[in-house]
């Protein structure tokens, strides 16, 4: 069954069923509640407002790893945070302050197509070169790994010469935490 976003908290009776899925949330993050940017996007992480300029909202968010709420955490070099600082446009319908909570928001489809950028098609693009040299050109082993690599290299300066393209598909949006 899929429902309508309710709090966790909520009976299952008293949530209205819908034909949408239930997109998975971060446990760090706020609950969508303006309901004309939660069919369209998904709460990522919660994030506090670091400068506003008129063109872009610096926001400074806390990741986590998913093992840090372990019990065996304090022990595992695994368990770690990091505070990043990510630039947002500003679109100026909505007016923010430094030091003011809010929830930093995202396509889903956005996050799949950035992992095939990141980790598919370098592992795919790996293990061709890999046969290719290998099976193909009969290369010796040492030979396949610096071809192999060599192609990693190249298709991380595609990437970077792209990194214009991708800054403007992979946007995110906040919204105010009410």
């Amino acid at each position: 069954m899929v429902y309508e976003r309710a709090p966790p908290s909520a009976p299952p009776e008293l949530v209205k069923k819908t034909g949408k899925r239930h997109p998975r949330r971060c446990p760090y993050s706020h609950p969508i509640t303006h309901t004309s940017m939660a069919q369209e996007y998904e709460t990522l992480h919660k994030a506090v407002v670091q400068s506003v300029t008129p063109t872009q909202i610096t926001v400074r968010m806390t990741q986590r790893s998913a093992c840090l709420h372990c019990a065996a955490g304090k022990f595992c070099s695994a368990a770690d945070s990091k505070e990043r600082l990510i630039s947002v446009p500003n679109k100026g319908n909505a007016e923010y302050h430094p030091g003011e909570v809010v929830a930093l928001m995202g396509k889903p489809s956005v996050g799949l197509r950035a992992v095939w950028w990141a980790f598919g098609l370098p592992l795919i693009l790996l293990l061709a070169v890999a046969l290719v040299a290998a099976l193909a050109l009969g290369l010796q082993d040492h030979w396949v790994v610096l071809c192999s690599l060599g192609a990693l290299v190249l298709y991380g300066f595609v990437l970077w010469l792209m990194r214009a393209k991708f800054a403007t598909q992979y946007q995110l949006t906040i919204e105010k935490i009410q």
